[in-house]
């Protein structure tokens, strides 16, 4: 039992909603209580009960998860505010905080005057943890994307030796900042896609929703860090071109003394890509070698030319 302004207090949406005529009070359903007292008819709504001593209408039905106050219910009775039904008995007040209180925390203790003049201290619960917004869902999705990541994927970019001409300062913060805007970009495109596919249905309860949420947002992220580490190792680190002309090297059966793979090859000439076939404890991970002006002839397109050096 309840006041008529509730669900609106909290938000909650009300399938197959009625207004009940003058003081007459409301009977909302939980959609379990509809379906199984009343077969999930929904010709009961704006139909007349009997709830207790009180006549009251059949209002609409409540969704799966949209109840967020503590305990279980299956159905509420909605009374208008003039009604004499609260007298002498014993409850819970539902309030919105104003914006200069919102810092009060989860838990506060306040007092409040009474009819008989003395004040009585009531103990106030915040609701925060039941009404989480997509943004935390989001955001606990990318902290597990980011602690599976290293589980299904190396981090190591490769290394990089240094060269006989040293890379200029921008080229180096170029290299990474490349990285860095395909992260940037990646989380956005994540948030909202997955956002989009919780909400596929008009109808689905939050809950649900948030686990949608919760699980497309942990395998985009998952895959799209995945790509942007390997995409960041097949470009060049000069020019951050991708890598060409793929070329078989080596032989498995002499992995000990020699190594075999694949080479990859810059188009513009500023160095050649060795990734490993099999990880061993001299050649884990794939190596950059950079190319001297002397392989410039090779090349149509002028390497050495360019501001990546100086």
């Amino acid at each position: 039992m309840t006041r008529s302004n509730l669900f609106d207090l909290l938000g909650l949406r009300v399938r197959y909603a009625r207004e009940a005529p003058g003081s007459l009070p409301r009977f909302i359903l939980s959609e379990q209580m509809w379906k199984r007292r009343f077969g999930g008819n929904p010709h009961i709504f704006g139909r007349l009960i009997q709830v207790g001593s009180e006549s009251a209408m059949v209002s609409g039905v409540v969704d799966p998860g949209e109840w967020r106050l503590p305990g279980q219910t299956d159905a509420w009775l909605l009374l208008p505010q003039d009604h004499d039904g609260f007298s002498g008995r014993l409850g819970f007040v539902v309030a919105h905080l104003q914006t200069p209180h919102a810092s009060w925390g989860e838990a506060w203790h306040m007092s409040a005057p009474t009819p008989a003049g003395t004040a009585d201290d009531f103990f106030c619960q915040s609701l925060t943890d039941r009404t989480r917004g997509p943004g935390d869902v989001f955001l606990f999705a990318v902290l597990l994307a980011c602690l599976a990541l290293p589980v299904t994927t190396s981090l190591p970019l490769g290394e990089y030796r240094a060269s006989s001409r040293r890379l200029s300062w921008f080229t180096r913060v170029r290299r990474w900042g490349f990285l860095g805007c395909k992260l940037t970009l990646l989380l956005p495109i994540v948030y909202f896609v997955s956002l989009d596919l919780a909400h596929l249905r008009s109808g689905m309860d939050p809950v649900t929703s948030e686990y949608i949420q919760l699980m497309s947002a942990f395998s985009l992220c998952l895959f799209g860090l995945r790509w942007s580490l390997r995409d960041q190792r097949q470009r060049c680190p000069v020019c951050l071109g991708k890598l060409t002309n793929p070329a078989r090297v080596g032989q498995p059966s002499r992995s000990f003394l020699a190594w075999n793979g694949t080479e990859l090859i810059c188009i513009s000439g500023h160095g050649l890509l060795h990734v490993p076939e099999m990880a061993t404890s001299w050649f884990s991970e794939q190596r950059w070698l950079y190319l001297d002006a002397s392989w410039e002839i090779l090349f149509t397109e002028p390497a050495f030319e360019t501001t990546g050096y100086f």
